[in-house]
């Protein structure tokens, strides 16, 4: 799994909202695979099971929502 992190933000001046952009600035990432990101990043957290299932759904409908939006 890959996701992104802001590491340090105050020491290094910077969010993880910005980082996101960076990675789409810089590489190309289309908002597909920046939503793998996010999920990537769900899977991998220390959550318990049912935790990091409703936090999936909650993502889920909200990048549905998005897409309907914006794309």
């Amino acid at each position: 799994y890959v996701t992104i992190n802001s590491d340090d933000p105050p020491m290094f001046n910077t969010t993880l909202t910005e980082e996101y952009i960076r990675c789409t600035d810089t590489f190309g990432f289309d908002a597909a695979r920046m939503e793998q990101f996010v999920m990537d990043a769900l899977h991998v957290t220390i959550l318990p099971a049912d935790q990091k299932a409703q936090l999936a759904n909650a993502y889920q409908a909200e990048f549905a929502d998005l897409r309907t939006r914006y794309l």
